[in-house]
């Protein structure tokens, strides 16, 4: 089932009203879902603050939270997110349908997922004042980012972020992004968007590509979309490929390559 602890449903009545939920002062420890959603599983609003999730499991997406649909808004304030697992997204994964998450001064320490992340985004997300510590993914043949992963329809900012001695067994030690596939077989990587600001990215670790960052996604900050990196710093970050940063230069269908614009 989803939601080891708590399943906040979403679907509106008749009077277009839908699960709301606030949770503050809470603690949610060693709960386990076989489905989604280790802790919470979201397709409502949902807002959390002054919260601990620590040793919650999931053998679907999003170890200790999993927020999905039209109708799900996700919202974290001063939370902690420790020694969470999953198979993808080891605390918070949210689904390409979900309407929004929004994540503010939080941590997340000590997270292991097979992949996709600490934090799994297929939609629109923000994160400021966030720390990633000691995060990371297992598996060489997944998506890797010991961190954060966006999925191809992600459109993402990120504000005064830390990422720290997180590692992935793939791509993207700290973050990384996937290019779209669509049915024929056919990459396209129109979709997603990455800005980060203010953020510093140290010692984090790759197996293959992109010790920090592995980027797909290509169109400008200029055209509203890809990825954009400013006043941010990166130190003694590690990878076979781009020790901080790589770009991935496979063209897609539309002969389009990867493009990150930093200053």
């Amino acid at each position: 089932g989803n939601g080891g602890a708590i399943y906040n449903d979403g679907t509106k009545d008749l009077k277009d009203n839908g699960g709301v939920m606030n949770l503050n002062d809470v603690e949610f420890a060693k709960n386990k879902a076989d489905g989604n959603g280790g802790a919470v599983y979201n397709s409502g609003k949902l807002s959390i603050a002054d919260a601990t999730f620590d040793g919650n499991e999931s053998q679907g997406w999003g170890g200790a939270i999993y927020n999905t649909s039209a109708n799900g808004e996700l919202y974290v304030k001063d939370a902690q997110f420790l020694n969470n697992t999953a198979t993808y997204g080891a605390a918070i994964s949210a689904g390409t349908s979900a309407k929004s998450t929004v994540i503010e001064s939080s941590l997340f320490q000590g997270n292991t997922a097979t992949s996709q992340g600490t934090v799994g985004l297929f939609s629109n997300g923000s994160l400021t004042d966030v720390i990633f510590k000691n995060n990371k993914v297992t598996n060489a043949e997944g998506d890797g980012a010991g961190a954060l992963f966006l999925g191809s329809l992600a459109t993402v900012t990120l504000n005064d972020v830390e990422f720290i001695g997180n590692t992935s067994a793939a791509n993207g030690g700290a973050i990384a992004t996937r290019i779209a596939e669509n049915e024929d077989g056919t990459k396209n990587r129109n979709d997603g968007t990455l800005d980060i600001v203010d953020s510093t990215f140290v010692k984090n670790t790759a197996a293959t590509d992109g010790g920090a960052i592995y980027n797909t996604f290509y169109t400008s900050v200029e055209a509203a979309g890809g990825a954009y990196v400013a006043k941010s710093s990166f130190l003694g970050n590690k990878a076979t490929n781009g020790g901080a940063i790589y770009n991935d230069g496979t063209e897609d269908y539309n002969g389009k390559h990867a493009v990150l614009n930093l200053s």
